[in-house]
């Protein structure tokens, strides 16, 4: 599954003539979905989005398939006066919920108080960019 942690237990070793595939370092998160069967490749992992200096990040419902690297922009609809909070992706988590799947989200630091507070009171809505 694209921006999830792929595990050795997942992986299925067979044998390959040299030189047929790129060596590949299985570290970072998954770009795309991977059949069962397909060879892994140097291109379909990125590393692992850090969190900003003087950013917090928070957990998120956000919309399927947003893989990690991607930008976001929170929308804080407190008192019915909406505002936008940039965001960056940097992980996403196996479990879905009814509003997609959950993800750890970078912000601001300033912005973490009125955040989480959407979050919590159900004021919040996620739209995802492309990754950066």
């Amino acid at each position: 599954m694209a921006g999830a942690d792929l595990t050795m237990a997942q992986i299925t070793w067979l044998p390959v003539p040299v030189g047929v595939l790129p060596e590949t370092v299985l570290e970072g998160f998954l770009l795309v979905d991977v059949p069962s069967g397909q060879p892994l490749v140097p291109s379909m992992f990125e590393d692992v989005p850090s969190i900003p200096t003087g950013w917090w990040a928070i957990s998120v419902p956000v919309p399927e398939g947003s893989i990690p690297g991607s930008e976001v922009r929170l929308v804080v609809d407190v008192r019915g006066t909406p505002r936008v909070v940039p965001g960056l992706l940097i992980r996403s988590f196996e479990e879905a919920t009814i509003e997609g799947t959950t993800a750890l989200v970078a912000i601001p630091e300033g912005e973490a108080g009125s955040v989480a507070a959407a979050l919590a009171d159900g004021a919040l809505s996620v739209l995802v960019g492309p990754p950066g």
